[in-house]
């Protein structure tokens, strides 16, 4: 699955500074479930592009900004990290998945730039061979965020 995702990191996507969306790796809770949240990330990756957002990468994110992209959901520095190394963007999408017995257990959190609460929360689950209709969720739904999202590359409001 990883070469899966390198695929898509290399096909998709955007390696600038400022995108729609930006998309660090899904947080696995634990070693079991590295795989599912690879799997949820490459597939949200597929939907987003499906949507026609611009997205930076998983890979791209921790190029820029290292380890913090490492375990994201789990880490309270995480989106103000983000939103230092990718100004400009408009919605940050940060999920964890635990998987268990066939099921998907996923918190997928979407932040607006330098907000400290996130917009939405989306908890919800699912089996592990429905990843893509839900990975198509979380495109609709951050497509339907970014219309709230002020543009900040318009300038500062008079």
């Amino acid at each position: 699955m990883s070469a899966w995702i390198m695929l898509l990191a290399t096909t998709v996507g955007t390696g600038a500074h400022a995108a729609d969306v930006l998309l660090p790796t899904f947080t696995p809770k634990t070693m079991g479930d590295f795989a599912p949240a690879e799997q949820l990330t490459a597939d949200t990756m597929s939907a987003l592009s499906g949507e026609g957002l611009d997205f930076v990468t998983p890979g791209e994110i921790q190029r820029r900004a290292g380890e913090i992209a490492d375990g994201c959901a789990e880490r309270t520095d995480c989106t103000e990290t983000l939103w230092r190394h990718f100004p400009g963007s408009g919605l940050a999408v940060v999920g964890s998945v635990t998987y268990t017995e066939g099921m998907l257990d996923t918190r997928v959190m979407f932040y607006g730039p330098d907000e400290a609460s996130p917009l939405e929360i989306v908890a919800r689950r699912i089996p592990d061979s429905g990843t893509a209709a839900f990975a198509a969720e979380l495109a609709v739904t951050a497509r339907d965020l970014l219309e709230l999202v002020p543009d900040r590359d318009a300038g500062v409001l008079a």
